[in-house]
């Protein structure tokens, strides 16, 4: 599976693509898949930042 993973705080640049193992559910957890990407606006990622 494709993960992004943030490697540490910052901005946009530590984010990172990479391929993880598929994750297994444990007691009283659930996976859940996604289909399609979403986005944050502008300025609202602004905002966080």
């Amino acid at each position: 599976m494709r993960a992004i993973v943030i490697e540490r705080f910052g901005g946009p640049e530590c984010l990172v693509y990479r391929e993880s193992p598929e994750p297994e559910p444990v007691a009283g957890h659930v996976v859940i898949e996604v289909k399609a990407p979403c986005g944050v606006r502008r300025h609202r990622r602004n905002r966080m930042s």
